[in-house]
Formats: structure tokens, sequence, C-alpha cells
């Protein structure tokens, strides 16, 4: 459980797919990094997200909720991280897409092993959409 996770110490990073709802109330300040796309952060949030100024307000209602770091994924334009220090968005690589299905399981998969090695969270964003990039370029999901 979030609890017990947040008792052992571990990091806690929740990628709420497909959520279609917000989150029990208790969860939020558990989680330390929420990493949803663009329709799960509007679905947590309640607020609309079609653009990177929305997500940005979308990420800020889920800190208030007490999450301690905000990846919303974007797709083609990246990523945006928000929490106490501010906001940064990074670029998404340019790549030729031909299946995105993986995509964001990538992205957040790369995310989780570059923390795991001890990598900083900048360098675990920047693996994470590396890898997010080559599964875009094949096609399926699993294959990618």
């Amino acid at each position: 459980s979030l609890r017990r996770a947040r008792e052992l110490g571990c990091t806690v990073i929740l990628n709420p797919a497909p959520a279609s709802e917000p989150l029990p109330a208790h969860w939020y300040g558990l989680i330390d990094y929420l990493i949803p796309n663009e329709s799960e952060a509007q679905a947590l949030s309640g607020l609309p997200v079609s653009s990177v100024a929305e997500a940005e307000a979308a990420a800020g209602v889920l800190l208030s909720a007490g999450v301690a770091n905000v990846i919303v994924t974007l797709g083609g334009q990246g990523v945006l991280w928000v929490n106490e220090s501010g906001v940064q968005q990074s670029a998404a690589h340019r790549v030729s897409g031909v299946d995105t299905t993986a995509a964001g399981d990538t992205f957040v998969g790369g995310f989780a092993a570059a923390l795991a090695r001890g990598q900083a969270p900048e360098q675990a964003l920047r693996l994470g959409q590396a890898g997010g990039a080559v599964s875009v370029a094949r096609g399926g999901g699993q294959p990618s």
C-alpha cells in the first residue's frame, strides 16, 4: 500500500492510468511522483487540460492536494514537471512516430529505473523521455 511504502521510506511513483476520477484524498500526501497524461490530469484535477498552461494549472491542484511532484506527460509537447520549487517543461524528442501505445509506460519505467539507480530527477526525466521516444518509433506495445 502507499502508506506502507511511505513507512518503509520508499519513493512512491504513481502512474494513475487509466484515471477517470480523482484518487482517494488520503493518497495524495503519500505520493512522491504522480505521473498522469493530459486526460488523467484532467480527471484527477477536475480542470480542462488541452494546453501546457492548463496542464500546469491541473498540476497545481494536485500539488495542493499533497503530491510532492507532478509530471504531466504531454505527448509531442514533452513533459511538464511541477513541484513547490517551480515548473519545468522538457521538450519531446523529435522522432517519426509509428505507434504511441507504450510511450507513457516506457517513460514511467525509464524514469523509475533511473531514480532507483540514484540518478537525479532531471536525469531520470531525460532517460524516461528517451525511452518513450524509442518506443513510439516502433509498432506495438510489447515489441517497442
